[in-house]
């Protein structure tokens, strides 16, 4: 399971159907559902999540094989805890 966090983006939008068209199957981790729709009716699977919001990714990635991060920092650049 392939996990694009950013998935709805510029970058995302893109790779994400790519992948699937290989074959490979992928989750989308997105903060606003209504922006993956279009991914969901290609049988993309879509978890509503925030990357700054911990406890939000168990339920939305609970074991990706390979996670991606395509999402951009915003004006605030992400640090994560240690």
């Amino acid at each position: 399971m392939i996990v694009v966090a950013g998935g709805t983006g510029t970058l995302g939008a893109r790779l994400v159907p790519l992948l699937a068209d290989q074959g490979l199957a992928v989750r989308v981790l997105t903060r606003d559902a209504d922006r993956a729709q279009h991914l969901s009716r290609l049988g993309i699977e879509v978890a509503c999540g925030d990357v700054r919001d911990p406890a939000s990714l168990a339920g939305a990635a609970p074991t990706p094989s390979s996670p991606l991060y395509t999402a951009s920092p915003g004006p605030v650049a992400f640090r994560p805890q240690r």
